[in-house]
């Protein structure tokens, strides 16, 4: 793993194809908001009505980003954490990702049942029970 002040590059095992890679981890913070963005700039990204850089937030609950490689596997995965409660918000060390020319598999922990604003889906109810992208 390659690491700058705000890029790393891993280049992870994938059993579905030709992987990207190397595969680029770029991590913007404003303020307590943090943006994760996996892959290169010529990717396609969902036209979903998200904010692309968002503003500054008054939160004084930083989040923090931590990655590793998972054992002989060479599995990339990463955590973004509250810092002020240790709360893991997004973990994929349970399965870590696999990025393909045509296929991209995310699995994570997640710290509560209630889940919303994560891939492509809009969903007018918070109970939802299926949560594929």
């Amino acid at each position: 793993m390659q690491e700058n002040k705000d890029t790393f590059t891993v280049n992870p095992e994938n059993a579905y194809g030709n992987n990207i890679s190397p595969l680029d981890v770029t991590v913007k913070q404003n303020g307590a908001t943090l943006l994760v963005s996996i892959g290169t700039n010529s990717r396609f990204v969902p036209p979903v009505d998200l904010p692309k850089n968002p503003g500054v937030s008054d939160s004084k609950e930083p989040l923090t980003l931590s990655s590793s490689v998972i054992g002989k596997s060479n599995v990339f995965a990463f955590q973004v954490v509250r810092k002020s409660t240790g709360t893991k918000l997004w973990d994929t060390s349970i399965g870590g990702m696999q990025f393909a020319d045509k296929f991209i598999q995310i699995a994570t922990y997640l710290p509560s049942r209630n889940l919303f604003g994560f891939g492509q889906h809009i969903h007018h109810r918070l109970k939802v029970k299926n949560l594929t992208i």
